[in-house]
């Protein structure tokens, strides 16, 4: 038998070298096969339309936006059902969606620019830039850093109405996801580009990747342009978000086409230029910093499928009356971004993702068993 380790064997196992992670409990299990794309791109697009009318159906989602990234290029844009059951307004590509914790790799992209300008550190504490209240103040709050934060092993907890926040572990020691802790990185980011957040990724991220119907707070032209959000029941989301300021964990609004713009210019695709990451600090961004279960990793913003022949970076977006999708792989070019404007839509999410890339059954299943609890509603008979 052969010791040599496979890659991806071997980024598991740096994975425990950059953090101490806590060993997962649950055994190792290869990924799920999935049936192989279809042999020619046309064909692929054409069966997505009735399968996507199909789940919309089943699932009681009004409406979703699909973007479908195919050798580093957009290759598909399209809206199906309802922005507004009201209104009988469709889905266009046009259409924005609430991203929800999709913020997080934008936000965490712009702060990575940040680190390469030489003005915050990705491994100086966080109360180097921002009063130690404002963090913790439990002693242990000194050790977390920026690094920390973006892949989720920083010990403050996802949730948190009030500063100074209580700490759930020692910095460091495992993962635990927590937007409240990017919440408290804004305040460091802010402090040291002397920017609000708003005009931060507006200049770093917005403009020059051409997002045009992206923003972090709420504007005029999205009292027409965005989905409304619907809850279990079906009903719309009541006080639904249009934030007056901008938050690193959450507040984007943005369309599938633009966020698959994104990543297409983030994930290290585009012709290096200003505005892109240094090569040293991206090739960071997209490793392993804490190791999850199985093949599954967190990065630096992102979350990770470990593959010898190409890891997929994908995260998950979750709001009142919204479920997002985003997945990438970087050696193949290939990716996906599909917004609902439902909470039953991630489930959709799942079966359109599993038609277009390969081994999303693993992803999924870790995101419901361990956001979930194993407790996500399944869908009622429509």
């Amino acid at each position: 038998m052969s010791t040599e380790l496979t890659r991806r064997e071997a980024l598991m196992a740096g994975a425990g070298g950059v953090l101490a992670a806590a060993p997962s409990t649950q055994p190792r299990r290869e990924p799920m096969s999935v049936p192989p794309l279809a042999p020619r791109v046309e064909e692929t697009f054409a069966l997505v339309g009735p399968l996507v009318t199909e789940l919309l159906a089943r699932s009681g989602t009004p409406g979703l936006s699909l973007a479908i990234i195919r050798n580093r290029e957009i290759a598909y844009a399209k809206g199906f059902g309802l922005a507004n059951v009201a209104t009988n307004s469709p889905v266009t590509p046009e259409t924005v969606f609430q991203a929800a914790s999709l913020t997080k790799p934008v936000f965490t992209y712009a702060a990575l620019k940040l680190c390469d300008s030489g003005r915050m550190g990705l491994d100086t504490p966080l109360v180097t830039y921002i009063p130690h209240a404002r963090v913790s103040r439990e002693p242990r709050a000194h050790r977390i850093t920026p690094r920390m934060v973006m892949a989720h092993t920083s010990g403050l907890p996802n949730f948190g109405s009030k500063r100074p926040l209580r700490m759930d572990f020692d910095p460091g020691a495992h993962f635990a996801y927590s937007g409240e802790a990017f919440n408290v990185l804004q305040e460091a980011v802010e402090a040291q580009s002397e920017q609000p957040l708003n005009t931060l990724l507006t200049d770093a991220i917005i403009k020059p990747f051409g997002l045009s119907d992206s923003a972090l707070t709420w504007i005029d032209a999205f009292d027409t342009s965005a989905a409304i959000g619907y809850e279990w029941d079906g009903a719309p989301v009541k006080s639904p978000s249009r934030p007056s300021e901008a938050m690193a964990a959450s507040s984007l609004h943005t369309t599938a086409r633009d966020y698959a713009a994104f990543m297409l210019a983030s994930l290290g695709h585009a012709k290096r230029g200003p505005e892109h990451l240094e090569y040293a600090t991206e090739r960071i961004m997209l490793s392993p910093q804490v190791h999850l279960s199985g093949p599954l990793a967190w990065g630096l913003g992102w979350a990770l499928l470990l593959r010898d022949e190409g890891d997929i970076h994908w995260h998950i977006g979750d709001s009142r009356g919204y479920m997002s999708y985003a997945a990438m792989c970087r050696a193949t070019g290939d990716g996906v971004a599909i917004f609902t404007n439902s909470r039953h839509g991630l489930r959709v999410c799942h079966a359109v993702a599993k038609e277009l890339l390969d081994e999303q059954d693993e992803i999924f299943q870790w995101v419901y068993d361990v956001f979930y609890e194993g407790k996500l509603p399944e869908w009622q008979a429509v």
